[in-house]
Parts: C-alpha cells; sequence; structure tokens
C-alpha cells in the first residue's frame, strides 16, 4: 500500500507541473512484470524436508543414493538401535563352568592342564540370568516416522527395503540378540531372533560413516524386516532387544577378559516413488510458498488488481505434473490450477480477482491429485526452479 501511495504522489506531482487545475482523482494502471532467477535445487528441499519430518530426535542419518542407473531419487535412512561398549563377559553374562572334557576349564577355579595353552581353553555356559543390553535399560527404542503424515498423509512409498544390521566384535557371533517389536496393545512380536544372521552376515552397514552411497541395493549383510505398513501409516516402530549367550555355547577363553562392543541398527531404503491412496490425495508444502502468499496478502482488499498470473519453472522435470496447484484460502476455498511438465502455474480468472480485490487473503498451498493410485515420482538429479515470473494488471484511483 504504501508503495501504491508514493506512485500515486509522484504521479500527482507530474500532473500539477502540466495543468492548471488540481484534480478530485487520480487514476493509476499499469502491468508490472517481474521475473527472476530463484537456482532453488527442489530434490534438495524434498531431502530437508524429509530429514525435518524423520530426524526430530537427532538419532537418523539420511544418505543419498548417487547411484546413475536409477531413475529416480533414492534416499537410504540410518537409524541406530543400541550401542554398547566395553563390556565384559565375565562380569555381564551369567554363569560358566567346564563340561569336563579335556581342554575345557572352569571359570569357578576348576584347574587346568598344564599342557594346555591359552588359546585352547573353551567355557560352557550353563545358565544365563542377565542380559548384555536391553535397549535404554529395558525401555523400548522408538523410531517414529509420524512426521511424514504432515506432508503425505495420502501417499504411501513403493519399494521400500529395510534391514537389521547387528554386529560388533569377536564375542557378536556367540551371541542370540533378539529384536521384539512391540504392538499397539503392547504384546511383543519376535521379528529378528539372532540365530537367523549368518556369521557373515554380522556386519555393519557401513552408512554410519557415509554421505552418499554408490550402491543400487542395501549393502550385504544383516537380515531384511518389513516395516513396510509402519512407515506407510505414519506411525512408531517401537523396538525392545534382549542380547544374551544362550545355554550350552561354548565361549573360547581369550573372549572373556576382552572389552567388547555390539551395536544395533535398522537401515531402510526409501525411494521417492509414491502411490496416492485415496482420491483427492494431497501433497502438503510447508513454507515453500511463503514469498507468493505475501504477495497475495498486500494485494488483498486493495481492489487494485485487475488480472494476475505467477509462474514457476522448474528443469529438467516437474514431479507434479500429474496434479493440480491448489491455492486455499480459508475464506474463499480451493483456486484450482493445472500443472504441466515443466512449471507451477497459478492464473486468477475475474471473480477469484475480485473476491481479493474486497476481502483478506492468505492463501496456503499445495498439490491435489484427483484420482485413487496416482503417482508421484521425484525424478532423480536436480530438479531446479530456474525462475518466478510474476505478470499483473492493476489499476488504482486516488481521491484528494
Amino acid at each position: 500500500m504504501r508503495k501504491i501511495y508514493t506512485f500515486s504522489g509522484i504521479a500527482l506531482i507530474i500532473f500539477l507541473a502540466f495543468a492548471c487545475t488540481i484534480p478530485s482523482e487520480v487514476e493509476i494502471t499499469g502491468s508490472p512484470s517481474l521475473k527472476f532467477a530463484a537456482n532453488l535445487n527442489f530434490n534438495n528441499y524434498l531431502s530437508d524436508m524429509f530429514d525435518g519430518a524423520l530426524n526430530s530426535d537427532g538419532n537418523t542419518k539420511i544418505i543419498t543414493c548417487t547411484n546413475p542407473s536409477l531413475k529416480y531419487e533414492v534416499y537410504i535412512l540410518r537409524m541406530e538401535i543400541f550401542r554398547r561398549e566395553n563390556f565384559k563377559c565375565e562380569a555381564d553374562l551369567g554363569s560358566f563352568t567346564s563340561p569336563g572334557n579335556t581342554g575345557f576349564v572352569s571359570i569357578n577355579g576348576v584347574d587346568i592342564p598344564a599342557e594346555l595353552h591359552e588359546s585352547d581353553r573353551k567355557f560352557l555356559v550353563i545358565s544365563n540370568n542377565e542380559t548384555i543390553a536391553e535397549t535404554d535399560n529395558g525401555a523400548p527404542y522408538v523410531l517414529s516416522f509420524n512426521g511424514l503424515n504432515d506432508y503425505i498423509e495420502d501417499f504411501e512409498f513403493t519399494g521400500i527395503k529395510s534391514k537389521i544390521y547387528i554386529y560388533g566384535t569377536g564375542i557378536v557371533n556367540k551371541l542370540t540378540i533378539d529384536l521384539f517389536r512391540i504392538k499397539d496393545d503392547g504384546t511383543e512380536e519376535l521379528i529378528v531372533k539372532g540365530d537367523d544372521i549368518d556369521e557373515d552376515k554380522k556386519i555393519p552397514s557401513g552408512f554410519e560413516s557415509m554421505e552418499e552411497y554408490s550402491g543400487i541395493e542395501l549393502p550385504f549383510g544383516g537380515k531384511e524386516v518389513d516395516i513396510n505398513n509402519i512407515i506407510n501409516s505414519g506411525g512408531d516402530l517401537v523396538l525392545k532387544c534382549k542380547v544374551y549367550i544362550p545355554e550350552n555355547t561354548e565361549i573360547e577363553f581369550n573372549l572373556l577378559d576382552d572389552l567388547h562392543t555390539i551395536v544395533a541398527e535398522i537401515v531402510i531404503w526409501l525411494p521417492m516413488t509414491l502411490e496416492s491412496t485415496v482420491e483427492n490425495a494431497v501433497f502438503k508444502f510447508p513454507d515453500f510458498f511463503d514469498g507468493i502468499s505475501d504477495v497475495f496478502k498486500s494485494l488483498s482488499g486493495t481492489g487494485c488488481v485487475e488480472t494476475m498470473e505467477i509462474k514457476i519453472s522448474i528443469v529438467p522435470l516437474n514431479p507434479f505434473s500429474s496434479g493440480l496447484f491448489v491455492i486455499n484460502d480459508a475464506g474463499y476455498g480451493d483456486i484450482k490450477n493445472p500443472l504441466d511438465d515443466s512449471s507451477f502455474f497459478i492464473n486468477l480468472n475475474k471473480e477469484q480477482v475480485e473476491y481479493i480485490n474486497k476481502n483478506p487473503f492468505d492463501p496456503s498451498f499445495f498439490v491435489l491429485f484427483p484420482e485413487k493410485n496416482s503417482l508421484l515420482k521425484i525424478q532423480k538429479g536436480d530438479n531446479v526452479i530456474t525462475t518466478i515470473s510474476l505478470n499483473a494488471k492493476l489499476k488504482y484511483n486516488v481521491e484528494f
């Protein structure tokens, strides 16, 4: 509004310089057109959005998959379930004894034949009353996916793959690590039993130290688990771990006094290919269009807008082209605009302009997919917003 009055003042001064009388009213018209480079990487924006939705506790690491053979963007989520460091078997793992066979000794003071070398000695676990680790001293560990509902409540990811990796120092191959999912009703479901993971697969995923990944699938090792429904429902994955050495397990002497480490992690392969689960599915943008919203707010109620269009250009591909770009105002409702392969486009008709001229207008923005099972696929690479263009026709009368 201040700009309009400044423009009016300049126009009045010019008028007085060339006229003999003072006018009672000045009509100001114009068609301002603005076009500026944005250079905003839309894929980076989406990555930051998912990071905010999934990493509220700081425990989730998001890695970008860079393999050029993948057509669509893939993010890898790595979450540590538990880590136990610097523990000893003798102190933490129940009791041990000798079975009485040559080459075995007892932790309780049974004599060891002099001819045996320390590396030949073994103990046998005869009871197991304690565990090495229970998550957070027995409390469940919660992996929350409900932040995704803020943006993609009406969609499901397709092609999700998940693995549990369990690894550590020498003792890890003697351990059984049971991983339970606690259901909503409080019952426990065993989803990983340590015996199910072969020794050669008790290795780290490697994502703890990675920023990028060039593979086309999750690394070798670990055990696959199906948590797709939990991710897509935006629910919580509640896990409880029990780590122990089973009875009748032979333990080498040199492992008893060593300090050991055990780690469990879950890794999720998350392609950016989504399918709508309902008609009129909505993909929300949290703050991406704030600047455009400010333009509408500043012009609403002024009566000066005759026409307006805004175009946001994306190269090489607009991932939302199969949907409708919607402007929603609490007072007016929805204004729907078709999308194409390279842009978001807003073009207001006469009725919409009249409403904005007479009323406050504070819009939010989202993409609407009218048909169920519509696909939203984020192309791999840099989908860049290159320019934002504003074209408007304004007319304003100032009375004196």
